[in-house]
Order: C-alpha cells, then structure tokens, then sequence
C-alpha cells in the first residue's frame, strides 16, 4: 500500500494550530523555529508568536502575511517530523497553498526558498488584490447557479458532491450568505479575504508570477499530485504555481483518480484535517485504503501522532 501526504491551503488555519506539537516535539519546534527566524528577518514579525498567543486570534488567522507562512510552516514542521520518526511518501498532493508545501516535502523545492516565496506571494496579495470571500456551503454547486450565472461567485473548489467553496467579491458576500440561508443550506465564511480560485484575483497576477523568481524548482525524489491540474507533476514550474492560486481546486476528481489505481494510505498533515475529512466522504466502502491525520482544532495532536508513527511500516 503506498503512502501519500495531502497538503491543505488557505482557510484550514486556526489560533494555535500545532501548539502541542511545538511544545513537546524537538523535530517539530526547531523547523518552525528556523522558518520563523527567516520570517522574522524578512518582515520583523514573528509568526510563531502570532500563532501561539501574543496576537489576538482574529490578527492572526485573517492578515494574510501571517497566516500565509503559518499554514506553509506548520505543514512544512509536520512533514518533517513525520518523516524522520516514520516514512517518506510515495506521492505527495497539494491543494492550493498547500502545494508549496507538498514541494518541499517531495524535494521539488528548497523549504527556505519556498517560505520566501510564500511571503513574496502574501505581500502581491495584500498589495494587488480587491477584498473577496470564501464560503464552504453544504450543498451542490448548483444552489448558487444564478450568482454564478451573473458574475457574482464563482466556484473555487470542488471537495466532495455536497461539499464546494465559492469565492466572490466582498460586496456580494452578504447577498449570497442570505440566499443560502433562506434555503436552508448551511454555509461558513472562511478566515480568508480574498477570493482565490477566481477572475477577482487577476489583478496579482504580474507580481505574483515576479515573488515566484526566487524559486529554482529541481527534479524531486517523489511525485507531487496537483489539485488544480488533477495529475501527477513530475517536475514543477514556477509559473504553474499561479495556476494553484488563480484556477479551482478539483478535490473530488483528484482523489478519486488516487482512488482508481489504489489502495493507498493517506496521511492529511494540513493544520484542520480538512483533506482528510473530504477523503472520507469520497472512499467506497469497498476500499481498502486508509485516511490518517494528525492536527485538530479539537486538539489530542500528539495521540494522533502516536498513532500514525506506531502504524506498520508501508508495504
């Protein structure tokens, strides 16, 4: 059974993700510590600091120039850790911002490389980019079929037949939130300002590709899996990681193209599990594969990384 890492994006961050890790893991606080010192040296802020307490929750999870480099971090720290305690991944898969850390983990990208990218795309954005929104709506995309229609949202990701995101402008945010609840469907703002994954973010698209100059992809040891493309990279452009930002996550057709040559063992080291949890959804109850994760806003991190790294060895 092979094993294959998944990578969340943007809105799978919270106040404290990871903390219990960073506290009672040596492998996990000295690479959140050594990234945060680059940040600290680029921007003069420290965003362990900002995830761990001295900021307040709201500062954190929604200023773009630390919950950009928070979530690449903490999944950057997790992969690490689980690496050398347990295994290396035979594929690794990205979903947005995740990418950049499923890269780093399948050697395409250097980690301090990639972090300083990561800054450089969070400054373009907060500079260059008209306040959005992002809504996870239980429901089928067609429910917002008329906002879609006329320009006012658009569908950002498809993660399962129930579950999508839209992204739109700020200023249509509270007619399609009514809309929703009028019909009962249950939605949820994500921590996220902008609309990713939509023609509202065009407007970064020139200094987003110039923050990605810094970056010299190489031929990594492990294939990376991509959202946005919905196959197997075998090498990485930087110019195609405008492509996981600007075009729709596809969760549900990626994973299921996983599905259809496995059985695999996915490990979801993203801050929430969020991937994990879509993965669940997905799975045929005649599959053999396994879906593990390890951080929770609900907390028990270090059980559950107990777990994983007391699991066999991958066959």
């Amino acid at each position: 059974m092979s094993t294959i890492f998944m990578f969340s994006g943007q809105g799978s961050q919270y106040f404290q993700m990871g903390r219990a890790l960073y506290e009672r893991s040596d492998v996990f606080a000295r690479e959140m510590n050594e990234m945060d010192q680059l940040v600290q040296a680029q921007s003069g802020r420290s965003v362990v600091s900002a995830i761990y307490g001295s900021t307040s929750k709201a500062e954190a999870m929604s200023d773009i120039a630390l919950s950009h480099p928070a979530i690449f971090m903490t999944e950057v720290a997790l992969a690490r850790t689980v690496m050398k305690s347990w295994c290396v991944p035979d594929l690794v898969l990205g979903a947005s911002l995740g990418t950049m850390a499923a890269a780093v983990a399948a050697g395409h990208l250097h980690r301090d490389d990639a972090l300083l990218a990561v800054l450089g795309q969070a400054r373009c954005i907060a500079r260059h980019a008209e306040p959005g929104a992002m809504l996870a709506v239980l429901a089928d995309p067609s429910v917002i079929a008329e906002e879609i229609a006329r320009g006012a949202a658009c569908i950002a990701s498809r993660n399962f037949d129930s579950h999508f995101v839209a992204s739109m402008p700020a200023s249509t945010l509270a007619a399609v939130e009514a809309k929703l609840a009028a019909a009962n469907v249950v939605s949820q703002r994500l921590p996220v300002p902008y609309a990713f994954h939509s023609p509202w973010i065009e407007s970064i698209r020139s200094p987003f590709l110039e923050s990605l100059q810094i970056l010299r992809p190489r031929r990594g040891s492990t294939g990376l899996v991509c959202c946005a493309a919905g196959r197997v990279l075998t090498e990485l452009r930087p110019e195609h990681l405008w492509t996981i930002a600007r075009e729709p996550v596809d969760f549900q057709r990626t994973f299921l193209g996983l599905e259809a040559g496995g059985p695999h063992r996915y490990i979801d080291l993203g801050p929430s599990s969020t991937l994990a949890t879509f993965a669940k959804y997905l799975i045929r109850p005649d599959s053999s594969s396994v879906v593990m994760s390890v951080l929770s806003p609900f907390g028990r991190d270090e059980d559950r990384l107990g777990s994983l790294l007391l699991a066999s060895s991958p066959a």
